[in-house]
């Protein structure tokens, strides 16, 4: 199954450069709250509402397009207005790759068409979410959590010296 969708969320890349050498050593420290960020986030998206759909007319581009849409539409091959399944919340996975190295994934073969950043399509754009952009504002979060786990790891550390 291939990934439509995937963001990678690496430990040591979300601290401050003071602190990478530790985070690189000590990955296992960080990697439970990576797995939480990640599995929230995972939760987050599979409940997501769908925005309401369009009513508007289809926006064809060429006249092969409306060509196709009708032929689909008179055959069966399609329905409008179009039936949602839930394929794209339940396709939602987190995946943990390494200590401290986590994946959120969709492997809804649409899924960047249509929540993906750069490549939505022209229909969904301003209609849908972007998933990217809803991780991105919650990073600066999950970063104070890593640094958090960092500077209490060292302040354990400079205990036992």
């Amino acid at each position: 199954m291939a990934i439509s969708l995937k963001y990678d969320i690496k430990g040591f890349n979300r601290v401050r450069n003071s602190l990478r050498k530790l985070a690189s050593d000590h990955a296992e420290t960080i990697d439970g709250s990576i797995e939480d960020f990640v599995k929230e986030h995972r939760a987050g998206f599979k409940s997501f509402g769908y925005p309401a759909q369009k009513k508007g007319p289809q926006p064809f581009k060429t006249d092969r397009q409306r060509r196709f849409f009708f032929w689909a539409l008179r055959t069966g091959v399609i329905e409008v207005p179009y039936k949602r399944t839930g394929v794209l919340a339940s396709s939602w996975r987190a995946t943990k790759q390494g200590d401290a190295f986590w994946s959120l994934e969709n492997s809804a073969a649409y899924a960047a068409l249509v929540v993906g950043r750069g490549e939505q399509s022209f229909y969904h754009l301003n209609q849908w979410w972007v998933a990217e952009d809803i991780v991105e504002e919650d990073m600066p979060e999950l970063t104070k959590d890593l640094t958090k786990d960092l500077l209490d790891l060292a302040k354990g550390m400079e205990g036992a010296i």
